[in-house]
Formats: C-alpha cells, sequence, structure tokens
C-alpha cells in the first residue's frame, strides 16, 4: 500500500515520477512538494548543501524573458546591450541579489563578462540562493 503523499505523476510519459500536485516547487529540479518541510527535506538530500536556481532565457518582442525550469517567468528585461556584465548587472537587479550571485552559462561553460551573447536561448541564468540546504531544514 502506497500513501497518497508519496504517489507521483499524473498518468502521462512526461511526469512519471514527478509529483504533480504540490504546490511548492523546488527551484533547481522543479519538484513539486506539498509542504516545506518535504521542500526542504528534498534539498538537504537530493541538492546537497549549496542551492543554486537555473533560470532559461530568450527573446520575446524585443526584451529578454527569464523563465523557471517549471516554465513560470521570473523576470522580463529590456536590454540596451548583449555584453555579458552589463547583462549580469540588470539580471541581479530584477532577481533583487547582488551581481555576485549570477552567472550566464552557454553550453555549460560560464560566460565573462566582456562576452557578447548572440543566441539569448542558447544560454541560462545560474543563481546561488546563499542558503545551506542543512540551515533550511532547521525552521
Amino acid at each position: 500500500m502506497i500513501a497518497h503523499e508519496a504517489r507521483s505523476g499524473d498518468g502521462t510519459v512526461e511526469n512519471v515520477g514527478l509529483k504533480v500536485s504540490g504546490h511548492m516547487h523546488c527551484q533547481e529540479c522543479n519538484q513539486q512538494f506539498d509542504t516545506d518541510r518535504a521542500l526542504k527535506c528534498h534539498v538537504k538530500f537530493m541538492h546537497g548543501d549549496k542551492v543554486y536556481r537555473v533560470i532559461v532565457l530568450n527573446e520575446a518582442g524585443g526584451e529578454v524573458v527569464g523563465a523557471s525550469l517549471g516554465g513560470d517567468e521570473v523576470f522580463r528585461l529590456k536590454l540596451c546591450c548583449a555584453q555579458v556584465g552589463p547583462v549580469i548587472e540588470q539580471v541581479a537587479d530584477a532577481l533583487k541579489t547582488h551581481a555576485h550571485f549570477v552567472v550566464l552559462l552557454e553550453g555549460g561553460a560560464e560566460l565573462k563578462d566582456v562576452d557578447c551573447i548572440s543566441d539569448w536561448s542558447a544560454v541560462i541564468v545560474k543563481q546561488d540562493m546563499c542558503r545551506s540546504a542543512d540551515t533550511a531544514l532547521d525552521d
């Protein structure tokens, strides 16, 4: 017998093994949970000590849209330049964090401040969430 809370999926191939009824999303992998405690346990044991948020970028109508892995819009920016340094500053401002915690990656490699972005959909944002999973569980 499997407890209702432990069930996953919705019968589709895309959601095999994924809990789709939860309302709290892991910002790292987009798993869903019913309680904050369950989310914190997941982060601690599945993602280790550091938590990062991954944001995908796309260009839409002259703006760059940052979206979570679940497809939720995180920010929308009108960019005046495609140079990485200023873009990181704008993204950090939109995320209400310091630029030190934002990295742009393309093909798994970190882009340098002087690099220029030509294909927004090839770039992802990696945001250091500055949390220790062990500390998060103490709440």
